[in-house]
């Protein structure tokens, strides 16, 4: 396979062990979308560390205290539930929807920040969740980190095509973010 190829995957989970005496599996959730992305019927793949890929069919999936379970049609027992264990959820990203709520984090990472007149601010390192609004956390041109609220009155376009967010901050957003990185005490 050429990297082109390996590019096009994206994982959803990892297979931690069986589940129950029915062929169910604990699953590790790596997407940010799993309802969207685990609907029953649709077709993914179980990929193991050495490349090979099999095609499951997704039967059921159900969110769990720590992760998910899911059923495979074809997997009905321990024994070939334990076969899949370690093994990588990918779906193809070019067959994906677009999640129903947003965007991706692995879109958002690695995106350009820039301020309305067009001066680059700095770079997406991270997404992090919060209950009011997701945080963009951004390492800075002038030096530190800044957490940046993503919503729509702040993060004013999201353009994934030139890999760039426009961004309104607030007046002392930025600032404050640098001083909160130049001295972790601060926050304290």
């Amino acid at each position: 396979m050429d990297g082109r190829d390996e590019e096009d995957w994206l994982v959803l989970a990892r297979i931690r062990r069986p589940w129950g005496v029915r062929g169910e599996l604990a699953l590790e959730i790596h997407t940010d979308w799993p309802e969207d992305r685990f609907r029953p019927g649709s077709e993914l793949f179980v990929r193991w560390d050495d490349g090979r890929r099999e095609t499951l069919r997704l039967k059921s999936y159900r969110p769990t205290n720590d992760g998910a379970v899911a059923a495979f049609a074809g997997i009905d027992s321990i024994p070939e539930a334990r076969v899949l264990s370690g093994g990588w959820i990918e779906a193809r990203r070019s067959e994906l929807a677009e999640p129903t709520d947003g965007f991706r984090r692995v879109d958002l990472v690695g995106m350009k920040i820039v301020d309305l007149d067009g001066q680059q601010l700095g770079e997406v390192l991270d997404v992090e969740e919060s209950p009011a609004s997701d945080l963009l956390v951004v390492a800075l041109m002038s030096g530190g980190e800044a957490l940046i609220p993503l919503a729509p009155a702040i993060c004013t376009e999201i353009r994934l095509e030139t890999r760039q967010i426009t961004v309104d901050p607030p007046e002392g957003l930025l600032e404050l973010g640098n001083a909160l990185s130049a001295d972790p005490e601060a926050g304290s």
